[in-house]
């Protein structure tokens, strides 16, 4: 008896924190509209702008001036005994 007590001690607390949280989360749910059209509402594609290919041009000069350097110096960009 002392058993089922101590167990219903604890799952109540845990249930009542449960249904809490769900609802929480149905709230949320409901405030972005889920399920309201037939795809996500909150992911966007969007096309690459001149921004982002420049920044993609630079990490990749950025890249092949690190190998380059890597195949002149032997894999070292500074060595300070040589």
């Amino acid at each position: 008896m002392t058993r089922a007590r101590g167990g219903i001690q604890i799952l109540l607390p845990l249930i009542f924190s449960s249904l809490d949280r769900i609802e929480v989360i149905s709230q949320a749910m409901e405030l972005r509209r889920f399920g309201k059209g037939k795809h996500r509402t909150w992911y966007m594609a969007q096309r690459f702008r001149r921004n982002d290919y420049l920044a993609l041009i630079i990490v990749l000069l950025i890249i092949l001036l690190g190998i380059l350097l890597f195949k002149v110096n032997g894999g070292r960009f500074w060595n300070p005994f040589k």
